[in-house]
């Protein structure tokens, strides 16, 4: 049967195209790929004219084509093309407008009024002693120079405040440490040599350094290892600010062991260069140990529910001489807490965890 070479279909243009002496020269993605770029010029999107197909290939073959470009060439146009890309998005601007400038001002010069300010959802209960002696050596150590280690019972905020005084350090504009850059970087990596050109060709190192927890339960159980990290913190980490330079640290520590790193850093004997500050969860214990004993009982034998009405019933006497600090500050002897907001342990208990 006659074909018309006017309105050949994919099939038709396929087997006449193919055969030649020449074998395949045409396959059917590669078809559909020039049916596509092609466009109406030559078909419908379901038939083809083989002329003006023929005068279409004949017309892409002549097209001129761009100049070959060596390697070196290409590497350096990519390289371009990836230095802008990176630029556009590092790109802040524009900067808006300071809200509040006497605000911000204040907050630059109290680290306390910083947290207070611009973190009330993390630090929204009353400062306690033991706080408010921790941010104001921190704050010392930010602008005045000094390495300070702080060890303080869990969930007291002690990671929270080291990170709030990076940002405090480093984005307030009042502070003398206005335009610093931040990294991160794990105490086992290669930490020497780190340094920042500006785009002034100004080169800068880092001077304020902060420690979170620098030991692991394992390091610290390894008297080897334990001298290991203090010996890298000593000389790496101290030495990051470059040669006949001072550098500031705050360290976060959880004493795990005794004679661990964390308890060398904050003993003033073996390592007096730290100033360093330990507090403690129960500064004193209730006076009537025999009600404690009798709500343990309860609690074990009764639940949780009975215990909490024993100690609603006997409240007072039982946080008499008693003072515990937290984030909401410390317990003064008989000031009482909600029952629902505070769980209740023996005093073997309460000991364990101090």
């Amino acid at each position: 049967m006659a074909i018309d070479l006017a309105r050949l279909s994919q099939s038709e243009l396929l087997q006449v195209v193919n055969a030649t002496p020449l074998g395949v020269v045409l396959t059917r993605p590669r078809l559909r790929r020039q049916m596509d770029a092609g466009a109406f010029r030559f078909g419908d999107g379901q038939h083809i004219h083989l002329v003006r197909y023929v005068r279409w290939l004949i017309g892409e073959h002549d097209k001129p084509r761009p100049a070959k470009i060596d390697y070196i060439e290409a590497r350096r146009r990519q390289a371009e093309k990836n230095r802008a890309a990176t630029k556009a998005s590092q790109d802040i601007a524009p900067i808006p407008q300071i809200e509040d400038l006497p605000r911000r001002q204040g907050c630059g010069e109290s680290f306390r009024l910083f947290c207070e300010t611009y973190f009330p959802i993390a630090f929204h209960r009353t400062w306690s002693d033991d706080h408010l002696r921790v941010i104001g050596k921190i704050e010392r150590a930010v602008r005045e120079g000094g390495l300070f280690a702080f060890a303080m019972p869990r969930g007291s905020g002690k990671t929270t405040l080291a990170r709030c005084a990076a940002l405090w350090a480093a984005g307030v504009e009042v502070s003398p440490s206005c335009g610093s850059i931040m990294t991160a970087t794990s105490l086992d990596a290669n930490i020497r040599g780190q340094q920042h050109t500006r785009v002034d060709g100004s080169i800068i190192r880092p001077s304020l350094v902060l420690l979170d927890d620098p030991q692991t339960r394992e390091s610290a159980r390894s008297v080897e290892q334990t001298r290991k990290r203090l010996e890298l913190l000593n000389g790496d980490v101290m030495g990051m600010a470059g040669p006949g330079e001072t550098i500031s640290s705050l360290c976060t520590c959880t004493v795990m062991y005794e004679s661990d790193l964390a308890d060398t850093l904050l003993d003033r004997e073996k390592s007096p260069e730290w100033d360093s500050e330990r507090t403690k969860l129960v500064h004193s214990w209730p006076t009537n140990e025999n009600l404690w004993d009798q709500y343990a009982e309860t609690r074990r034998t009764n639940g949780s529910k009975a215990a909490n009405q024993f100690y609603a019933n006997h409240r007072v006497a039982m946080d008499a001489g008693a003072a515990a600090a937290s984030m909401c500050g410390v317990k003064a002897a008989g000031e009482v807490a909600p029952v629902r907001e505070r769980k209740r342990y023996s005093q073997d208990d309460l000991r364990r965890r101090a």
